[in-house]
């Protein structure tokens, strides 16, 4: 459940109808929730929070923890969109002429 919530695979209620129909416990299915959706809630809580702060009080602080917030962000995007591409794909049926 963690890494269903974690990659966004299917929208919540796909996910929340798929959850309830297997055999996924109730307790299972709230921790696996929570563990899955807090990371993606703080960053981008910290990402507005700074965001916000830059716009009202520009100076090199507030940009250079806008930098802080936002550099981990794109670094773990490009790291998961990374290991996504390398993921091995099925291989296509190859077609004898």
């Amino acid at each position: 459940m963690t890494l269903v919530r974690v990659v966004p695979i299917a929208p919540f209620s796909v996910i929340n109808i798929v959850g309830g129909a297997s055999h996924i416990g109730w307790r299972d299915f709230l921790l696996g929730t929570m563990a899955g959706l807090t990371p993606g809630i703080l960053m981008t809580s910290a990402f507005i929070d700074r965001a916000v702060a830059a716009i009202r009080h520009p100076g090199p602080a507030t940009f250079a923890l806008l930098t802080g917030v936002v550099a981990p962000i794109v670094g773990v995007t490009w790291l998961v969109r990374r290991k996504l591409d390398e993921a091995p794909t099925a291989a296509a049926p190859k077609h004898v002429a």
